[in-house]
C-alpha cells in the first residue's frame, strides 16, 4: 500500500549512522529481559541433539563404506564374460537393475567394455567405453537349464530333427557351464563380504 511504500523510503532514507545511536540508545537490561522471556523448548533441543549425532553417525558409515570399497576394489572380480547380460544396467529398471554387477558395498560395477570383445562390436565398445551389465544368477541358470531339459526337441523331417537336437544338446552345454561359472562367482563375492 502507499503507507507501507512511505514508510520504507523513509527507513531508506535514514543514515546509518542513526540506526546505530539508536541501537545504542536500547538498555542493556531491556535486551536481556527480552532475551529470557524467550525460551527455548527442551525437548526440541535434545531432539535437534540428537539429530546432529545421528547424521555424523551417518555421514562416518559413508566414510567407512568408502574406505572398504577403494581397499578391496582391487579383490573385487569381474564376473565372467560369459554371464554378462544387458548393458546399461545401472540406467534401465526392471530384473536388469536388479540383477546388475555390483561392488563389496552393493554400488553398481562399471566396467571397462574395451576387452569385451566377444560380446560387443569395435563400434559399440568406442560408443560405450564404460557400462555396467546385469549378470546370470545361479538360480536363473538353474531355470533355464530345467527348461532346456525338458524341452522335447521336434523337426518334420530327420535332417531338421537332429539340427534342433544339436541345438537343444548345445543350449544345455552352454547354460551347465554358465550354471557353474555362477557358483563360482557368486560363492568368491560371498567369501569376500564376510571377510
Amino acid at each position: 500500500t502507499r503507507r507501507k511504500a512511505l514508510g520504507l523510503l523513509a527507513a531508506a532514507s535514514v543514515p546509518p549512522t542513526a540506526v546505530v545511536a539508536a541501537a545504542a540508545a536500547i538498555p542493556p537490561a531491556a535486551v536481556e529481559v527480552a532475551a529470557s522471556g524467550m525460551q527455548e523448548n527442551p525437548e526440541l533441543l535434545a531432539a535437534y541433539k540428537r539429530f546432529k549425532a545421528a547424521r555424523a553417525e551417518v555421514a562416518a558409515a559413508k566414510d567407512a563404506l568408502e574406505w572398504l570399497v577403494d581397499e578391496w576394489r582391487h579383490r573385487w572380480p569381474l564376473a565372467p564374460e560369459e554371464l554378462l547380460c544387458c548393458a546399461n544396467a545401472h540406467v534401465f529398471g526392471g530384473t536388469a537393475h536388479e540383477n546388475a554387477e555390483r561392488d563389496i558395498a552393493g554400488n553398481f560395477l562399471i566396467r571397462d567394455t574395451s576387452s569385451l570383445t566377444k560380446r560387443f562390436t569395435r563400434e559399440m565398445r568406442q560408443k560405450t567405453p564404460e557400462t555396467c551389465f546385469s549378470i546370470v544368477s545361479a538360480k536363473e541358470a538353474e531355470e533355464r537349464l530345467a527348461e532346456w531339459r525338458q524341452q522335447t526337441p521336434a523337426g518334420r523331417t530327420e535332417k531338421a530333427l537332429a539340427r534342433n537336437r544339436a541345438y537343444r544338446d548345445d543350449a544345455i552345454q552352454r547354460w551347465q557351464r554358465k550354471l557353474e561359472l555362477a557358483r563360482e562367482y557368486e560363492a568368491e563375492t560371498a567369501r569376500l563380504r564376510a571377510a
